[in-house]
């Protein structure tokens, strides 16, 4: 009973053994075919990679060859740019330099252009008083002128008068008896001297008889006769002709004022006359005679 439990058992065992190993043979078949299948699936991956490997890779290589161009651009670029930085810094650094000069040339425009200004204002201002100075010139010039018409005729008027005295200087009887250093003042009423015609009130007219000849010495008339520079003799009010004669020629004198002098052989005679009338402007003569002739004479002028 136990050898045919054995053979059962054998017959069993290589039953399933034969099951198995069929199993197996199918199992491994499968196998096999889903390999091979997946390994020619992965063979063609495989092959696709490795195309596109070599693609990448030539693709690589001419990216890198890119990059490379790229990173020499680039070097040269960067030195283009540190040229053009240093440039622009220099022409920056020129550019306020020349600000700085500029800044510095506007401002010394600047003060001359003050001086310059302060200088016209100097000079407008001069002009002005140059324009009111000749202004006043002109008015001076045309005063002057004035005067200088006015002195003329003083001058011919002097001149006349001169000429008048001269004429009758020459009719003196006795040439070694004459007056001499003649002095004529204007007086104001406070006896205070003046040259104006409207503010004289005396006329104090004073002068040297010297080396008076001995057979003229004695009591001797001595007349005044005041005329203007036209010889006409000053108004005076109640006045007489005196008669005198001169080289056996009678002549009238209107006398302003007269007196008796004991002459000596030097002496000094004063004549003081009031003015009856304001005198005008003008040159006037103040003459002196005696009863044989003329003295002498003086010219005098109120303004």
């Amino acid at each position: 009973m136990e050898s045919g439990k054995s053979k059962n058992i054998i017959i069993i065992s290589l039953t399933i053994l034969l099951v198995a190993a069929g199993v197996w043979g199918f199992l491994e078949g499968n196998a096999r075919k889903k390999a091979e299948a997946l390994n020619d699936e992965l063979f063609e991956k495989t092959a696709g990679l490795t195309s596109l490997r070599d693609q990448l890779s030539k693709e690589v290589d001419s990216l890198d060859q890119a990059y490379f161009t790229l990173s020499e651009e680039n070097k040269v670029l960067k030195g283009t740019v540190e040229e053009v930085n240093e440039k622009a810094a220099k022409a920056q650094r020129a550019l306020v330099n020349e600000r700085r000069a500029n800044i510095g040339e506007i401002n010394s425009l600047r003060a001359e252009l003050e001086i310059l200004l302060n200088a016209k204002k100097e000079l407008e201002a001069s002009i002005a008083d140059l324009q009111s100075e000749n202004e006043a010139l002109k008015q001076l010039a045309g005063e002057l002128e004035n005067d200088l018409g006015q002195a003329r005729k003083e001058n011919e008027a002097l001149a006349n008068l001169n000429r008048a005295m001269e004429g009758e200087i020459q009719k003196l009887t006795l040439a070694n008896f004459k007056a001499s250093a003649f002095e004529v003042v204007l007086e104001q009423k406070n006896q205070k001297v003046t040259a104006r015609s409207k503010r004289g009130k005396r006329l104090n007219i004073s002068f040297d008889l010297t080396n008076v000849p001995e057979e003229y010495q004695g009591i001797r008339p001595i007349y005044l006769v005041l005329t203007d520079d036209k010889s006409t003799p000053i108004q005076v009010d109640n006045a007489k002709p005196v008669q005198i004669v001169i080289n056996q020629q009678e002549i009238d004198l209107f006398v302003a004022k007269s007196r008796e002098v004991s002459l000596a052989l030097n002496q000094r005679i004063n004549f003081s006359y009031e003015l009856e009338d304001k005198l005008k402007p003008g040159y006037y003569r103040a003459s002196v005679y005696t009863d044989i002739g003329l003295l002498g004479a003086s010219n005098f002028r109120l303004r």
